[in-house]
This record gives structure tokens, sequence and C-alpha cells, in this order.
């Protein structure tokens, strides 16, 4: 007899209305239910029995606000989800359901009312998934932001907002406030150009910096920037692109710093620097002042005695060519005296001409072997493939051979003279781009140079030499020279193990 009234219960229904209950039964992972105008429930999935308190086990008589715990459970509640739904076409909250075994799950309810074609109620469609695990995500990501929030807001050395991607200021941190002094309500949704100078703003620097951070995936900088007071501070500035998963632009992060306090000691510094630099410089003139005046009236006063000696009419003690002589030797060394210091000023000029520094090396190999005496040995390495440069070749071959000479007086005991030659690219201030250089460098085994000393070395007149054994105007030749070649000089020295002097041609 059950079987029987089985049967003719299944046959009191439509094919319609036995497909949709075993669609709504056949959907896993929510409770899927559907309600009568009063919210009894009429109908609801199997997973329903799993997920629900209060709710019986052929899910059918109890009231939807059986699924909510106590806090929410109410007529008034549920009266509200069924009027909200019919009001606005749909209702959708969140609350904690629990279920019959477990913790409480926190579930996501999404209420639509059904209308037949005559548009009369007949029911509610409820879909109810747990969102346990994504509300947990979504605090541990809130928590996360608030936590970043609270750190930026707490750095006070850094002032760190953001910007949109035309330069519009988006949010302001205290440390913002601190070192700019605008308060954010009177910042956010300016541009940030506003702390600029009036003189980069006309030069574009706002975009540039913008252009270039995109460019090169970020943009440092130190320049001047203007407080709201009009004040200037030294800033450091960093901006950053900010991109989302799919490479859309964001905006900027910009990070500045008031370095003002390290940027004047820095120039304390310089000043410092170039104080001492004076002078050493006005102690230098000093020592030349000194023994120019002291060699040139040495040189006048041999030139006076053998004019008055020629104009007397006396007997002489030796024939007229002998004072002639006297006269024009001691003009030549009062010439070569003159050309030294020329050199040094970087004022002789220069007879240019492009030649190879190698052939120019081997030319001199036997004067500097006969320079070097048998003592001392010399060895030439030089690269096969160095570049010919465009300078004086007779002043080049004069500050090599100036070289070489210090370098044999620096080896009492004899030792090893090498000379090289080569191409080389490298930057020779800390500014300056790498470029192609000819470096010749002369280097010795001898007793190499003091720190103390080495400072001095290119001053004229400077020498650690006896008397009469130097004029002090070898080393300041050579630097003039390559200086005004549009070169440098580099030496390095080890007391006890030697020196190297590096001209760049």
């Amino acid at each position: 007899m059950a079987h029987d009234t089985e049967a003719s219960c299944t046959q009191g229904r439509s094919p319609e209305r036995m497909f949709f209950e075993h669609a709504v039964h056949a959907v896993k992972g929510c409770v899927l239910a559907f309600f009568e105008p009063n919210g009894q429930i009429r109908i609801s999935n199997a997973h329903t029995h799993g997920f629900v308190a209060f709710v019986g086990e052929d899910d059918q008589g109890h009231p939807c606000s059986c699924s909510l715990k106590k806090s929410a459970r109410s007529k008034r509640m549920s009266a509200l989800a069924l009027k909200t739904a019919r009001a606005e076409g749909c209702f959708e909250a969140g609350g904690w359901l629990r279920p019959k075994s477990g913790e409480p799950v926190w579930a996501h309810l999404v209420l639509s009312p059904v209308y037949d074609e005559a548009q009369s109620l007949l029911g509610y469609a409820a879909c109810i998934h747990d969102s346990t695990a994504r509300r947990a995500a979504e605090h541990a990501l809130y928590n996360s932001e608030r936590q970043f929030r609270m750190l930026v807001q707490g750095v006070r050395d850094y002032a760190i907002y953001m910007l949109d991607p035309q330069g519009c200021i988006t949010n302001w941190n205290a440390g913002a406030a601190l070192i700019k002094g605008y308060a954010a309500d009177e910042i956010i949704g300016k541009h940030y150009s506003t702390f600029y100078t009036e003189e980069d703003r006309q030069r574009g620097e706002p975009q540039r910096a913008l252009e270039m951070a995109l460019r090169n995936n970020g943009f440092h900088n130190e320049a001047w920037r203007v407080r709201k007071d009009g004040t200037l501070f030294w800033a450091s500035v960093v901006i950053d692109p900010i991109y989302d998963e799919n490479g859309n632009l964001l905006g900027f992060a910009k990070i500045t710093r008031d370095i003002t306090e390290r940027k004047r000691g820095e120039e304390k510094a310089a000043r410092q620097r170039e104080n001492h630099h004076q002078s050493q410089k006005l102690e230098a003139l000093g020592r030349i002042t000194g023994t120019v005046a002291h060699d040139f009236n040495n040189m006048l006063a041999i030139i006076r005695t053998a004019a008055e000696m020629l104009g007397s009419g006396m007997p002489l003690k030796h024939d007229a060519d002998h004072y002639i002589r006297m006269i024009t030797d001691t003009s030549e060394r009062a010439a070569n005296l003159t050309g030294q210091l020329l050199a040094f000023a970087r004022q002789q000029p220069l007879r240019l001409e492009v030649f190879s520094p190698t052939a120019r090396i081997e030319g001199l190999r036997h004067v500097i072997s006969t320079s070097l005496g048998s003592r001392n040995e010399l060895v030439l390495d030089l690269a096969d493939d160095v570049a010919f440069v465009e300078s004086d070749p007779s002043q080049f071959e004069t500050a090599i051979l100036n070289l070489v000479i210090n370098a044999r007086d620096a080896m009492e005991e004899g030792g090893v003279v090498t000379i090289t030659a080569s191409n080389v690219r490298t930057a020779l201030e800390e500014d300056d781009a790498a470029r192609e250089w000819v470096a010749s460098e002369v280097r010795d085994s001898g007793s190499g140079i003091a720190p103390q000393v080495l400072t001095h070395i290119f001053e004229p007149f400077f020498t650690t030499k006896e008397v009469n054994q130097g004029t002090g105007l070898g080393l300041s030749q050579v630097y003039g020279y390559v200086k005004q070649s549009g070169g440098d000089i580099r030496v390095a020295s080890t007391v006890g193990k030697g020196t190297a002097f590096t001209l760049y041609l």
C-alpha cells in the first residue's frame, strides 16, 4: 500500500516539478531553499541537513529565521528580509549560522521573491553560501592593511603618500604633514607640483620626474622643495610607479625626506676643504714667488755682469765671445724656467698633432735607457692596438722623460722602470660618464712616496731632493701639460714598493 501511495504522489507531480525538485537536491556546496510567502520552508536541498541548526530532518515547516543565531534570530529579522526582498527585488546579508555539529560559520544569504505570470507572489528563493574562509581572508587583509596604514602613518621622518596617474595627491601621512606643513584635508586632491619651486615648475620638472619614473621603473633625485610657509628644504625624493595585476598604472608611490641638515654639513665640509686648498695654494704661491725671484735675480746678475764687462772698455779677462755666451746661456735658462711655469699654468702654447703614443715611447727607448743607467732595468709593455691621440708630441715626450727621471731618482739601489700604454674605458671623475682614453703609465720599484708628501707633488718648486738636485718643476710641468691637453694624471704609490704615474690622453 505504501508503494501505491508513493506512486500516486509521484503521478500527481508534473515532469517539470519533478525535474525542479531533483535539480534543487543536486546542488552541492550551498544551501538552496524555497520558502512560502509566510517564510516557511517549502523545499530545500540535502546540504541543508549538515549546514543549518534548528531545522528538522525533513526541513519542512520551519521559518527561515531559524537558520540564524540567537543574536539575529527574530520574527522581525525574517519579516525585514522578506519585506526588503519584495520591495527591492532582492535581500542580501551575511551572518553567523550554527551547524548541527562544529563551530559556527559565516554565511552569505541571497533571498529573492518569486512571482507567477500574474505577478502574484509564489514565495522566495534563497541561496546560502559558507563564506567563513572568505570572511577570514577579508579580515586578515583588512588587519594587514590597517597595520600597514598605521605603520605608514606612524613614520614621521619620511613623507609617504600616493599620487594618481596624473600626479594628484590621494593620501597623506603624518611625516608628510610634519615635513611639508600641510594637513591632509588641505593637500589631498592637489597636484604634487605644489612642492616644487617656481623655476622647477616652469622647466617642467614635476612632469619629467613622473615620465622618468615610468621609463626607468623608478626615479630618485635631490633638490630644493617648498613647504606650506614658503621656506625651502633640501629633499631626497623617490618616486615609484604602481601597477595592478594586469599591468595598468594605478599611480605613483612617493617618498620624500628632509635632508637639509645633511646638505648643510656637506656644504660646510666643502667650504673647509676649499679654504684648506686655498691656503695650500697660497703657500705654494709663496714658494713659487720666492724661488722664481731668487732664480731670476741670479740670472739677471750674470747677464748684468757680462754686459757691464763688455761695455766697460776695460781689458777683459776672457774674450768677448765668452761673455756673450754667458748672456745667451743664461737667457736660455730663463726662457726654460718661464716655459716650465707656463706649462704648469696651462698657458704654454701646444703644437697639436695626431700621433701614436707607442711610437713616441719606442722612439725614446735609447734616451730612456741611457738616462736610467746600468743599475736600472727598462721594460716596455706597449699594446699593439693603442689608439692615436691629438696633443703636442714634443711635450708628451718631455712628460715621459720627466717621469722616468723621477723614477730613476726614487731607486737609489737600482730597480725596474716599466712603461705601459693601452686603451682604457673609464670615468676619471665620479660624476663623469665613462669614455675612451689612452693610458700611458710609468711605474718604478723604488722607495714610494709618503702620503703627506703625495698631496704636494704637483706643486711647482716642491721637491724632496737635495739642493741643486732638482728644480721642483718636473711634475708640475707634466701636470700642466696633460690638463692643457684635456686629459688627466693619476698617481698610486706605496712606501717601500714603488710609484706609478698614469697619463690619460
